[in-house]
């Protein structure tokens, strides 16, 4: 039956095991991704709390721990020095009282009535009566010297003796008193415990001092018993014990009296009785609950007393506990100040890391001239320096980017304006040979004037922008060109307001689109054809229009219920090339539509924002 019970604890121990050990990793897993979890802001905050609460409780229990061990010897040797006190106080008492009792056995009335006992036979009551009444006066000293003692008798075998004021009990002789049994058991001089007084009429408690003369040729069978008040004994006890509760153990290990209810109940526990060792000491001792510190110390001359101390350890260590209780509120009150001034001092210490982090933020948005300024020398500020020497980096890079793209945007607009022109001199320069052969010479002197005023203003000074005016003239000149090449083709008009003219837009943009109507829109037209330029302001867009009367785009090839166009959609090499053209300049701003019903209306629109996006 032992193998498998061993077996069996084994089993369990590792399956306790196994399961601790999986939850500390699973608490260790929890714990690191919550803290993976969490900014730098509340990590530092956390980390200020739990320095200020570890130094706080490392410091306030380490102050605790010693302030109280101090106390705590302190208070033990303190009361260790009490019931010293207590003890040579008894101790003095206890003299006090053999000192009355033998200056009564000292007195020449007693030895006389020594010697009338030393002769036997019976006396006379006259002659008891005289020994008697000879002994007040030193019965007196007695209780004059130790007011604790209410009675004193001597027992002769020819009579007792005692005090006049006391009144002795009648009916109960000394052979059955409570005293009586302890001459058979101690030895004299000796202490009964407490009992109650049944020689004399007193009606307490006393403890009796037992004796025998001790002097020469003293009677056989001749006794003194001084009876002491238990409470004159417990009182002198009680103010001599402080807040102490005294037990008092006679020489024969006997409760001398019962100071407290307490008293009894120790008496009786043979547990507390084995631990009172040596004269002097001390331990700890739980009753009824109750944690007390028992110091004892013994009485050791002239009765051998023991008398012992019992402190509740509370009571004895109460400014232990005040300190316990400071302690406790310190700590508590720096975790309350550590999460108010956590949050204020990690915020003052990330200022540059926020200072860093507002600058990114507005870099995010595009805001290329912020840059950091930090008053700090520290990490954070290093690398705001670090950043701002990138963003300078960047932006001359992004610069540098730009000015690239506008001059290979600039190149490429050229390039597509010079592949509008030879196709265009070629014709007209073919016209002009045809006219001068046919001696058409005003017509040939009018287009040579018409084809100088286009390259004049076409060209702009080499300039990419020009006005709508000198732009509607461009055309014009183009128009009267064509008009004098097909005669009976096409009318054209013109509508532009003044105020109009003298806004800025892209050169060469109604010219190609003039051509497209002519070489595209009139062929193989049998009709007169009809050409309107439109130029005017839209929801500050300025709108330029070519309408035209002729074939337009095949719509069977696009979706009959859209008839907007894209331009990306339209054949022809001059309607693509002014997209390019508007979308290199203005970018996404500007539009390009196009409608077409064959043989009635074919327009094409350009949108230019007023505000110029891109322009340099």
């Amino acid at each position: 039956m032992e193998k498998p019970n061993g077996f069996s604890i084994a089993i369990y121990s590792y399956a306790v095991s196994t399961v601790y050990y999986e939850l500390l990793i699973i608490g260790r897993m929890n714990m690191k991704k919550w803290l993976y979890s969490t900014t730098f802001r509340e990590r530092i905050q956390l980390s200020l709390i739990l320095f200020t609460m570890i130094a706080v409780v490392v410091c306030g229990g380490t102050s605790y721990l010693i302030a109280s061990r101090v106390l705590e010897n302190k208070s033990y040797s303190l009361n260790q020095g009490i019931i010293d006190k207590s003890a040579q106080s008894l101790e003095e008492k206890l003299r006090k009282i053999r000192l009355a009792v033998l200056t009564f056995m000292s007195s020449d009335q007693f030895n006389q009535l020594l010697k009338e006992t030393a002769k036997g036979g019976e006396l006379s009551y006259y002659d008891h009566f005289k020994l008697n009444q000879s002994l007040q006066t030193p019965i007196f000293q007695m209780k004059l010297i130790e007011p604790g003692i209410t009675s004193i008798l001597v027992n002769t075998p020819v009579g007792e003796y005692f005090s006049n004021p006391d009144n002795r009990t009648g009916g109960i002789p000394f052979s059955e008193s409570n005293v009586y049994p302890f001459l058979e058991k101690g030895h004299l001089p000796g202490w009964v415990e407490s009992h109650p007084d049944d020689l004399f009429r007193t009606g307490q408690n006393v403890l009796s001092l037992m004796f025998v003369p001790i002097v020469q040729n003293a009677p056989a069978d001749t006794h003194i018993v001084v009876d002491v008040s238990e409470s004159a004994l417990k009182e002198y006890l009680l103010k001599n014990s402080g807040d102490a509760i005294p037990v008092v153990f006679t020489e024969n290990g006997k409760l001398a009296f019962e100071a407290d209810s307490l008293s009894s109940q120790l008496a009786a526990d043979s547990n507390f009785r084995s631990r009172l060792k040596d004269n002097k000491g001390h331990f700890e001792y739980t009753v009824n609950h109750i944690r007390y510190l028992v110091n004892y110390s013994t009485v050791a001359f002239p009765d051998n007393w023991l008398i012992v101390h019992l402190t509740e350890r509370n009571v004895l260590l109460k400014d232990v506990r005040l300190i316990q209780l400071v302690t406790i509120s310190v700590i508590v009150i720096f975790g309350l100040l550590a999460l108010l001034v956590s949050r204020k001092l990690t915020s003052l210490l990330l200022r540059p890391l926020n200072q860093l982090q507002s600058v990114m933020k507005k870099v995010e948005h595009n805001d290329w001239s912020v840059r950091f300024q930090g008053e700090y020398k520290d990490e954070f500020t290093h690398v705001g320096f670090r950043f701002n020497s990138m963003l300078d980096q960047i932006e001359l890079l992004t610069r540098q980017r730009l000015d690239a793209q506008h001059a290979e945007r600039i190149a490429e607009m050229k390039a597509l304006q010079a592949q509008m022109n030879p196709h265009f001199l070629y014709n007209t320069l073919n016209t002009i040979l045809w006219k001068s052969h046919s001696n058409k010479q005003e017509e040939v002197r009018e287009m040579i004037m018409s084809l100088s005023a286009l390259f004049r203003v076409g060209l702009n000074n080499g300039e990419e922008l020009t006005t709508v005016g000198k732009e509607l003239e461009h055309v014009t000149q183009y128009l009267k060109i064509q008009k004098l090449c097909y005669a009976s083709l096409f009318e054209y008009t013109i509508e532009c307001d003044e105020e109009i003219k003298q806004l800025s837009t892209l050169k060469l943009l109604l010219q190609p689109l003039v051509e497209n109507s002519i070489l595209h829109g009139f062929k193989d037209y049998r009709n007169e054809g009809r050409i309107h330029i439109r130029v005017t302001v839209v929801n500050e867009f300025l709108q330029m229009k070519v309408i035209d009367n002729g074939q337009g785009f095949n719509v069977q090839e696009h979706e009959a219920d859209n008839p907007h166009l894209d331009v990306s959609d339209c054949e022809g090499f001059a309607l693509k090339n002014i997209g390019k053209r508007l979308s290199l300049y203005y970018g996404s701003r500007a539009e390009f539509n196009v409608t077409s019903t064959p043989y009635i209306q074919t327009s094409i629109e350009i949108l230019i924002p007023l505000e110029i996006e891109g322009a340099s």
